[in-house]
């Protein structure tokens, strides 16, 4: 070619002495995310956020610190494609069918702020009378993106009050009769945590057998619920072979004498059909439904990097009254912050109303634990923190120290092993408030 061309071909496209560097922020944000180990369908409503189990709960300067244990989880292949697509969600309303348009709107409203807080790139739209769409979402950014889609609800519960031992008896109904399953939900094991898998924990077969032989509780008498309406589930027999198709789809061998779960948690039997695996009907499985008044929740997860998925054998659930003496909605200014030694953690203040509340919950569990007391046997009772349905950290109040409970004035801190981005993303979710529906990822 002419130099004289070759010249005019340089000047019209001039090669810069140094390329650009990419944004830091989204090679972060690609390196920090974690594939899901099942299609969402059937985690309809279970938290996939990381949570800390090191939980640390500041109030009032008092730090009440908790330890788990459990198996690591697994890192994201080094190859994943980076092709972007759309992450459709069915929307359903809390109690079951479909959600009226007032809640779809707010839902979407909701939703979009917890991804703008999060990516600058994301945004979520109505795309159908009951569907929400996010486009542009690559395969890595995928599981940040579902994390987000959880209904978001912050819960407080008077844990020896609520939680119920294998007798289905409350567990603070059985402390002074020192029943050994009651002593072991309250104060924890030598190994183990109150609220961590070996806490006391169950399979989620047998917490939710437990829990469907609760009776119905009516909404809006004493008991206030976080929940309306009944939650089903679909497990499979030891040995079957719909346990033996779920265990190939999961890349996983049947677990020899445990159930397996088919589907579920759903708010209707039509959903829960729905969420089934291709290769399984309903006839192919056991229903159990958990009545409105009654939760199952699972054991506070060991660390950020130590993640337990919903439906593993391996996972471990609770089950409690569903008596919520807190919620988010009496939290103000959540966000993203640091602790004392600099490590992530999200931080937040109660309202008139929540700091009331929270000082009589404490001060109720103070008096609780100075009547479970004997001699020079010390019992400790506690208070639980939940995300939905995934506990967060069960602290204990020494009634020796706070006989009146505490004052929720300086707010709280929950702090361990978050990473900068669980805790931006746990942080999105309580400052913009639950959305109100329960989101389904389609495939």
């Amino acid at each position: 070619m002419p130099d004289d061309v070759l010249e005019r071909l340089r000047r019209a496209n001039p090669v810069p002495d140094e390329l650009p560097a990419p944004p830091l922020e989204p090679l972060l944000d690609r390196l920090e995310a974690t594939p899901a180990r099942r299609p969402a369908r059937r985690l309809a409503g279970v938290v996939g956020l990381s949570l800390a189990v090191a939980v640390v709960v500041l109030v009032a300067g008092v730090a009440f610190a908790l330890a788990g244990h459990g198996h690591r989880a697994t890192s994201p292949a080094a190859t994943a494609p980076t092709r972007s697509s759309s992450v459709v969600l069915q929307a359903q309303a809390t109690g079951g069918g479909a959600p009226g348009a007032q809640a779809i709107h707010r839902a979407v409203a909701v939703l979009d702020r917890r991804l703008t807080s999060v990516s600058s790139g994301l945004h979520a739209s109505q795309s159908g009378a009951d569907q929400i769409t996010i486009a542009g979402v690559s395969p890595n950014e995928r599981a940040q993106v579902l994390a987000l889609t959880v209904p978001g609800r912050l819960l407080f519960y008077d844990w020896e009050a609520d939680a119920l031992a294998s007798d289905g008896k409350t567990v603070a109904s059985q402390l002074t009769a020192r029943s050994p399953d009651a002593l072991t939900i309250s104060q924890g094991s030598a190994s183990a945590a109150p609220g961590s898998p070996g806490g006391g924990g169950v399979s989620l077969y047998q917490a939710v057998k437990l829990a469907s032989k609760q009776p119905f509780v009516e909404a809006g008498g004493p008991q206030q619920l976080s929940r309306e309406g009944a939650q089903y589930y679909l497990f499979g027999a030891p040995g079957s072979a719909a346990c033996a198709t779920v265990a190939k789809q999961d890349m996983t061998g049947p677990i020899p004498g445990a159930h397996c779960l088919l589907a579920g948690p759903s708010a209707s039997v039509s959903d829960l059909q729905a969420a089934l695996l291709l290769g399984t009907t309903m006839s192919d499985g056991h229903r159990l439904t958990v009545p409105q008044g009654t939760v199952v929740v699972q054991a506070v997860n060991p660390a950020a990097t130590d993640q337990i998925s919903f439906d593993s054998p391996s996972a471990r659930f609770y089950v409690l009254k569903d008596n919520v003496a807190l919620t988010g909605n009496e939290i103000t200014n959540p966000h993203q912050s640091t602790d004392q030694s600099g490590s992530p953690d999200v931080t937040f203040s109660f309202n008139s109303k929540g700091n009331s509340q929270f000082q009589k919950l404490t001060a109720q569990i103070a008096h609780d634990g100075e009547v479970a007391g004997t001699g020079t046997q010390v019992l400790d009772q506690h208070f639980a923190v939940a995300l939905d349905t995934q506990l967060i950290t069960v602290p204990s109040i020494d009634y020796r120290i706070y006989p009146d409970g505490i004052t929720g004035g300086n707010g709280a801190e929950l702090s361990g092993t978050f990473t900068t981005r669980t805790a931006r993303q746990t942080a999105a979710l309580l400052r913009d408030g639950p959305l109100g529906v329960s989101l389904t990822p389609q495939r």
